[in-house]
C-alpha cells in the first residue's frame, strides 16, 4: 500500500485486526458449502478428512467451543481450487 495509503496511517502502530463472523457464514453458506466439497472431494481429500467434515457440520458450526475457522478456510480453498482450476 506504500504511495497510495498515507505513511502517518500505513506504519501506525495502534492498527487492529477485527473478527469476521465466519461461524455465522458458514450456517448460512451450509448449502453450498456442501455442493462445492463434494464437487472437490477427490481434490481435497488428501488434505482434509472430508466425509467426517461434512458429517459433524453441524455440530461443529453450533459449538462455540470449536473453532471453526477452518471451515471458512476449507470452504475458501475449494472454491479458489475450482475458480482457478488447480488440481
Amino acid at each position: 500500500m506504500k504511495n497510495i495509503v498515507p505513511e502517518k496511517i500505513l506504519w501506525r502502530r495502534d492498527k487492529k485486526g477485527f473478527p469476521t463472523p465466519e461461524r455465522k457464514w458458514m450456517k448460512i453458506l451450509k448449502p453450498d458449502f456442501i455442493k462445492i466439497v463434494n464437487e472437490s472431494k477427490a481434490e481435497l481429500s488428501p488434505y482434509f478428512n472430508i466425509d467426517l467434515i461434512l458429517k459433524e457440520y453441524d455440530s461443529i458450526v453450533s459449538n462455540p467451543e470449536i473453532k471453526s475457522h477452518f471451515l471458512w478456510k476449507i470452504y475458501n480453498f475449494a472454491k479458489w481450487k475450482k475458480m482457478y482450476g488447480v488440481s
